[in-house]
């Protein structure tokens, strides 16, 4: 008898136990964004809902000064987690290449981007700054078009290189001190990876090549984007708005490119200039 009640004693603690982990899950609601945390009145979770309760219009003027017409405004989920393991729960059933351990991610099926409390509001701000980015950007894409990997890095690289003061987002992309650094040894090496390459390169090649080496492929990516939105007042969006809405290409990037050039450019003189930025990433 004594057995017995052991068990459902210890059956009824787990029933609680998972009971109690519901009920401490809370969703705050705001403007094209849900925010699932633990508890609504901690400060992490604060932080984040004035960060996010800014994003919406934050990405829609930084898409839109790049040259992009939003098409739809989709709501994206935020899950707030509390600590790193819960996150590395998370990250273990994904099935991220081996060596890629990512400081948050996007789950585009989900529409839900998860970030957990590093206890640094700068590093969990800015992580999901870079993740939101995936998000949004797709708000202002051809209904199923896959923005090219090297792209929706890229410029979530650049968005997550704008100053965070406090949780307020000033999105005035920066420069990026490592990212730079390692562009522009392999650009004095002559060992940039090719822009057709990485522009061709699916999710899985990506993730697997940036844990072979460091994240490098972020880095070329931040600057080959930031070149694109930023160099020469700006001279190239068109080429970036280009690569970016052309629906599933039958030609090559050269092609592409070649025909969203400013008529006094040719793509001899564009590549060029991107040769002369990746020697000094700005």
């Amino acid at each position: 008898m004594t057995k017995r009640l052991t068990i459902s004693f210890l059956f009824f603690l787990g029933i609680i136990s998972f009971f109690s982990g519901l009920v401490h899950a809370e969703t705050i609601y705001g403007k094209n964004y849900q925010l699932e945390v633990k508890s609504k009145f901690d400060g992490f979770t604060k932080e984040l809902k004035q960060f996010l309760d800014q994003a919406d219009g934050t990405y829609q003027d930084f898409f839109s000064r790049i040259g992009l017409e939003r098409i739809k405004n989709t709501e994206v989920k935020v899950i707030a987690l509390p600590t790193k393991e819960d996150f590395m729960a998370q990250v273990s059933v994904r099935g991220f290449p081996q060596g890629f351990i990512p400081g948050a991610f996007y789950s585009r099926g989900q529409q839900s981007a998860y970030v957990y409390n590093t206890q640094d509001p700068r590093i969990y701000l800015s992580s999901l700054l870079h993740e939101l980015s995936h998000h949004f950007i797709l708000d202002f894409m051809p209904t199923g078009h896959e923005p090219p990997v090297c792209l929706n890095e890229g410029l979530a690289e650049v968005a997550a290189s704008s100053p965070i003061r406090g949780t307020s987002i000033a999105f005035s992309p920066q420069m990026q001190l490592h990212s730079g650094r390692e562009v522009s040894l392999r650009a004095e090496k002559g060992t940039l990876i090719p822009v057709g390459t990485l522009l061709g390169m699916n999710v899985n090649t990506f993730q697997v090549l940036s844990g072979q080496t460091d994240s490098y492929p972020y880095c070329q990516c931040w600057a080959f984007s930031q070149f694109l939105v930023n160099s020469n007042g700006g001279k190239y969006r068109s080429v970036l708005v280009s690569l970016l809405t052309t629906k599933k290409p039958k030609s090559s990037y050269r092609e592409i490119v070649e025909k969203a050039l400013p008529s006094d450019t040719t793509l001899a003189e564009f590549e060029k200039a991107w040769e002369t930025f990746a020697k000094n990433p700005r």
